[in-house]
């Protein structure tokens, strides 16, 4: 079936699925409320099929296995959940065809089938829903076409920061659903916003609602929890949730009559009589403010310190404060531990370390037991108790806290490398070394790039080398990062060419690099400052002919290219 866009609905040049790339098993996140229904997500996809941006601007499908699925004749193609056959593809008049991978129209018992957006968004889609439209009214279906609700509704979105949770709108009221169309939320509300609390990573199971009602005097707030449960009625000047790791319990920071507090499961923990209310995470203390002095309060309720002081830091265990000239440090029973002089305090997370900033503006460590006799220019956190340092004539080194500097401040800049215990120390000539945990350097290389492969591994690579390292900073090989491919990048006498995990040559090392094969079994080669394509199994797909310019390593389904950042989509490529 073939309907118009409506305006302001959707933009053609937006680039399609705004879906973070998770390379993961689709998954179903069900949870029992209280109320006796259930409440259905459906959250994490698998990519088998690409939105294909050919060279004459036209857009059509390719699957994993870069085979066309849609012709590239199309304006725009939005593909809703990318696991799924489901395409809807846009002509020059603004018409859209919803289409399977056989070119089969969709919907077709339905007036009206369009995409779902997330609020205020032109190119955010809800992955699990179709909307419908019947006497001027919206209703929900699923990707196979199934009703989930009557059209009833006068606007349908999906909730930013909560995937699968569908706001709808019905006489100027907001209500939620889930992707099933089961009622969470009674549409009795003027406003409905996700708390942030959850994220992609735990499957947004717990995150709440924060909801608003128009009162003649203003705009109050209240709370339901993630079972669609009401734990605050609407009373509340502002409503925000703290995120507290490892605990079930709700803790939300409220305001009444100007005032701040606490409520932990919709019980006062911490009277409404702050103007300010901070949390820590990493200690897990709250910090309060009552004219601009500040106090510190735990999660059970219990005062640290009292609201009387300006300046103040939090490390792990620890509570700095800056008092008459000097920097005091307290345990969280409220007990000094330790007082020195300094200028300023900085917090260093996960630590029970600070760095402190003395009357010369110079830099140092301080901690219950330790306190430097060494000034730096300035100072970093690394891991562990590595600091990475500055000296006075701009070069960069690193110290143990224990041991004093363990690398000599002889590099332009030096880096944490994220996720890993290991540092990447660049040289005036962009030469990289890069150091393991322990502060021993196990690579040096010219103009190396490192990009993270996931939350395990870490790629560290140039025209001619390529590395791997672990979480730790050790050196791995290639068939443990990549323990699901047949074949792997292997080098010999500077040339590239591919082995089996046997060591026997499947592909002859003749190029001047490659890339490792990706998840939809392919990889680059590169001759000539050409890249080209070959599959899993050694197979040539293109000759090196296309003229990439990259920063990070080239990645192909097929003969195109894949671009995935936010989006995960394919180009073609012209060949020379």
């Amino acid at each position: 079936m073939k309907i118009k866009l409506e305006s302001g609905r959707i933009s053609f040049k937006i680039i399609l699925l705004v879906l973070i790339i998770v390379i993961a098993i689709a998954a179903v996140v069900v949870i029992s409320s209280n109320k006796n229904k259930n409440i259905t997500f459906t959250e994490v996809i698998t990519y088998n099929y690409f939105p294909l941006y050919t060279l004459d601007d036209k857009t059509g499908v390719i699957d994993r296995e870069g085979n066309t699925v849609i012709e590239p004749k199309y304006v725009d193609i939005f593909i809703p959940n990318p696991a799924l056959d489901v395409f809807a593809c846009v002509d020059e008049e603004g018409n859209v065809d919803f289409l399977n991978k056989e070119g089969k129209q969709l919907f077709t018992q339905y007036e009206g089938v369009g995409l779902v957006f997330q609020v205020d968004s032109e190119s955010e889609i809800e992955s699990g829903v179709l909307s419908y439209v019947e006497n001027e009214k919206y209703g929900l279906i699923d990707l196979n076409g199934i009703k989930l609700t009557d059209a009833i509704y006068d606007d349908v979105a999906s909730l930013v920061g909560r995937p699968g949770a569908i706001l709808v709108k019905k006489d100027w009221k907001y209500g939620l659903l889930d992707s099933k169309g089961t009622q969470i939320i009674e549409c009795v509300y003027n406003t409905i916003k996700a708390d942030d609390y959850s994220s992609q990573h735990d499957g947004y199971n717990k995150t709440g609602y924060i909801v608003s009602v128009k009162k003649d005097d203003g705009v109050f707030y209240g709370y339901i929890d993630y079972k669609g449960n009401k734990v605050l009625d609407t009373n509340y000047e502002s409503i925000s949730r703290v995120s507290i790791e490892s605990q079930e319990d709700i803790y939300l920071i409220v305001m009444q009559n100007g005032k701040k507090g606490v409520l932990k499961n919709g019980k006062q923990l911490i009277k409404t009589s702050y103007q300010s209310i901070r949390y820590s995470g990493v200690s897990q203390i709250f910090v309060v403010e009552k004219t601009r002095k500040y106090g510190f309060i735990d999660i059970n309720g219990k005062e640290i310190l009292r609201p009387a002081y300006t300046n103040y830091a939090i490390s792990n265990g620890y509570i700095t404060i800056e008092d008459d000239g000097k920097v005091v440090m307290y345990d969280f029973n409220g007990n000094i531990v330790k007082t020195n002089a300094f200028k300023t305090i900085q917090e260093v997370d996960d630590t029970a370390y600070f760095i402190a900033q003395d009357s010369d503006d110079k830099y140092t460590v301080i901690s219950k037991d330790v306190s430097l006799n060494d000034k730096y220019a300035s100072l970093a956190y690394a891991y562990d108790d590595y600091f990475i340092f500055s000296n006075d004539e701009g070069r960069y080194g690193v110290l143990h806290v224990w041991e004093g500097i363990v690398v000599e401040p002889t590099y332009a800049y030096i880096l944490p490398i994220s996720g890993v215990k290991a540092i990447e120390a660049r040289t005036d000539e962009n030469a990289i070394d890069v150091y393991d945990s322990k502060m021993e350097k196990i690579i040096s290389e010219k103009d190396g790039v490192v990009i993270p492969i996931d939350d395990k591994y870490t790629a560290i690579y140039n025209d001619t080398e390529m590395y791997y390292i672990n979480a730790n900073g050790n050196l791995v090989q290639n068939t443990e990062v990549f323990p699901n491919n047949s074949i792997y990048a292997v080098e010999k006498d500077e040339k590239w060419g591919f082995q089996d995990r046997n060591g026997t040559i499947v592909v002859p090392c003749v190029y001047d690099l490659v890339t490792e094969v990706n998840e939809y079994g392919f990889a680059g080669v590169c001759q000539g400052g050409l890249w080209g394509v070959v599959s899993q199994n050694g197979d040539v797909i293109v000759k090196p002919s296309y003229e990439i310019e990259f920063f990070y390593l080239p990645s192909f389904v097929g003969k195109y290219r894949l671009v995935a950042n936010e989006n995960a989509v394919c180009y073609e490529l012209e060949s020379r």
